[in-house]
């Protein structure tokens, strides 16, 4: 009877783990990875959930939840059911209706481009300590900003476009501005060359960006760029940049103080805007020394925004903290 009445414990035991656990499970390794390492102290609050919400082509379920003192902890996914508006780089965040909020961040944990689904784990923080309310929880996303990532290796198109090149002033009768250690479009120009913007290569690396030159003045590695035509879209009921573009590179950090003057990068304005249209970028780097270094064109385009409502009504006793 009493190794019965022990097995019986045992068996207790076990099954109240196993159902602890179920809020995390079937999510993947890097999912539970996380849970495990990162959000270990958030366990015994996170609750299966399991509850979805689809709207414009894009589920939205929330897998587990909980609550715990000033903390709503989630983990939710996020699933393009028609098409590739979901990448790997897609950010966004779910809003509860617990009042007393401060903010909240989102981690993604994991992206499935065959299913075009990415998950995420986020923490919203309040002013106070939070319970559901009686009649539950609503996590809610508003609106969607949909957005296209690429990467353009640059070093290709330098072995074979690059050459030594004599180089000019920038135009003199428009704004130029300079980027520096600590210092963002200064207008401090140092007499510096740029390449012939004159005489482009146009060589494009996206709808309206151009790789207009490169080659090397005075022993510097330029690269040119023209971000042609600059179209605004509206975002949010703001107007801005539907194509932001970074070079990527891993010259900067070993030989900065080479450059003159720290100058990284010169831009200036063609059209009066004030905006810049033309990139130079500066690298302290010899043709000899390409197969070295690399210098990549990360470009995110905004494709527009997907002005819907997404909700999903939780019963309080699904992820009370008890």
């Amino acid at each position: 009877m009493k190794r019965s009445y022990i097995r019986t414990i045992l068996m207790i035991i076990c099954l109240l783990a196993v159902t602890a656990g179920t809020a995390l499970a079937n999510t993947g390794d890097k999912v539970d990875s996380f849970l495990n390492n990162q959000w270990k102290e958030y366990a015994d609050c996170l609750k299966p959930v399991r509850m979805s919400c689809d709207k414009a082509g894009i589920r939205i379920e929330v897998i587990s939840a909980g609550v715990k003192d000033r903390k709503t902890l989630l983990v939710f996914s996020l699933q393009d059911l028609e098409g590739e508006r979901i990448d790997a780089d897609t950010r966004t965040v779910l809003y509860d209706d617990l009042g007393s909020y401060e903010g909240a961040a989102a981690y993604m944990l994991d992206y499935d481009e065959t299913t075009h689904k990415s998950i995420y784990a986020e923490e919203i923080r309040h002013s106070k300590p939070v319970q559901p309310e009686e009649n539950g929880i609503t996590f809610s996303m508003k609106d969607l900003q949909l957005t296209r990532h690429s990467e353009t290796d640059l070093i290709p198109l330098v072995k074979q476009y690059g050459k030594n090149a004599g180089g000019v002033m920038p135009p003199e009768n428009l704004p130029v501005w300079c980027d520096r250690p600590g210092e963002y479009q200064s207008d401090q120009v140092p007499d510096l060359k740029v390449l012939d913007y004159t005489h482009p290569l146009n060589i494009p690396l996206r709808d309206n960006l151009m790789l207009t030159g490169a080659g090397w003045i005075d022993g510097l590695l330029h690269v040119q760029i023209h971000h042609m035509d600059r179209p605004h879209a509206s975002v949010k009921n703001s107007c801005q940049d539907p194509l932001v573009f970074s070079l990527c590179d891993d010259i900067y950090a070993e030989r900065k103080d080479r450059l003159p003057e720290g100058v990284r990068r010169l831009s200036w304005d063609e059209n009066g805007d004030r905006a810049a249209d033309w990139y130079e970028y500066l690298f302290a780097c010899g043709p000899e020394e390409m197969d070295r270094f690399n210098i990549v064109a990360e470009i995110q385009e905004t494709l527009g925004v997907l002005e819907e409502k997404w909700e999903i009504r939780i019963p309080a006793d699904t992820i009370r903290d008890s």
